[in-house]
């Protein structure tokens, strides 16, 4: 593995070294646009009358919509820490769909934790918590399941 001098440069010739680029760039797509449509159908449809039906634990409508255009740079950026994350504990070698899914199970315990910390500070609904961990598991599974499917290991030379 040849490394390029200097701290700034490290990462990305190590990531070159060991990473199927191209392919890891389609699933940070894949996984940004799987985000995108189903948060909006899972929350946005499906438990939609649930953050309803408590409306003084959340920004006023209007200040939530005038934020929405950042949502795209959220998705962009939790799709590609996990797509990154699965390719680095993977080492480029295909695991396959099962692993995936584990992978995308473990990464909910690591982002349902942190979410149960700012439950306990915040007045986020109790009575959302059930329905924001069945959705978290659901999609981050299902994210799983795409990364694995989509990205493949570096070619050999």
């Amino acid at each position: 593995m040849k490394f390029a001098v200097g701290l700034a440069s490290l990462p990305i010739s190590l990531l070159t070294c060991i990473m199927n680029i191209p392919r890891l760039l389609l699933s940070i797509v894949a996984v940004t646009v799987f985000l995108s449509l189903f948060q909006w159908l899972y929350h946005g449809g499906l438990i939609a009358d649930l953050y309803a039906a408590t409306p003084d634990a959340w920004r006023p409508m209007e200040e939530m919509q005038s934020l929405m255009k950042f949502m795209p740079l959220c998705y962009l950026m939790t799709a590609t820490g996990f797509a990154l994350a699965w390719a680095m504990v993977t080492g480029g070698d295909r695991k396959g769909l099962a692993k995936g899914a584990l992978f995308g199970l473990v990464m909910f315990v690591f982002a349902f934790g942190g979410q149960l910390l700012g439950a306990i500070f915040q007045s986020f609904p109790r009575s959302i918590l059930p329905w924001s961990a069945l959705g978290g598991v659901i999609e981050l599974v299902l994210a799983g399941l795409i990364v694995a499917a989509v990205y493949r290991p570096k070619p050999t030379a």
